[in-house]
């Protein structure tokens, strides 16, 4: 279920984030996991934080891809930019 709110602030507030991916492209954040030893994985949208004029920011939980998934961190986009409308 994703959980959607009016402000970035009160979003990044309810939710745990493990590293800021606001300047980083879609690539640099699976170069970044894949280093860390995790090669079969997914994206989880979990909130989103909406405006007037579209979403501002979003937090994603990256989980493992087995029969039983495993969360492995999870981060946070607070800007619209390219990387936010490839996440959504």
């Amino acid at each position: 279920m994703i959980k959607t709110y009016k402000s970035r602030k009160q979003m990044v507030r309810d939710n745990f984030i493990g590293f800021d991916a606001t300047n980083m492209t879609r690539d640099d954040i699976v170069n970044r996991i894949k280093s860390e030893g995790f090669k079969d994985f997914y994206f989880d949208t979990v909130a989103i934080s909406h405006g007037v004029y579209g979403a501002n920011g979003v937090i994603i939980d990256i989980e493992t891809n087995t029969d039983i998934p495993e969360t492995i961190t999870t981060f946070s986009i607070l800007s619209r930019n390219t990387t936010l409308l490839e996440f959504l």
